[in-house]
């Protein structure tokens, strides 16, 4: 299986993450929904949307856990690239 390039995890990465905080919100309105189930669907969904699955980002991810340089400039690339992203998001010019 191939390790997905760095470009490509960070961006499921920041996905998912924006995945599990709607599911947060969402549970926040509905206490009925079951927080697990409903991140594993809104997961699925961010898979699909890159066109990779799951195992395929679990691999990856473990890859880069198992390469402590290359998994530092991951998270470092996560948390720039998502202030970057709601800059543009609010349709400020850079």
């Amino acid at each position: 299986m191939e390790v997905l390039p760095l470009d490509t995890i960070k961006v499921v990465m920041w996905d998912l993450l924006n995945a599990e905080e709607l599911n947060n919100l969402l549970i926040l309105k509905d206490s009925a929904l079951l927080k697990t189930k409903n991140n594993l669907l809104l997961y699925q969904q961010v898979f699909y949307l890159h066109h990779i699955s799951k195992e395929q980002f679990y691999y990856s991810y473990q890859f880069y856990e198992k390469h402590p340089d290359k998994f530092k400039i991951l998270m470092d690339s996560v948390s720039s690239y998502g202030p970057r992203q709601r800059f543009k998001m609010s349709g400020k010019a850079e």
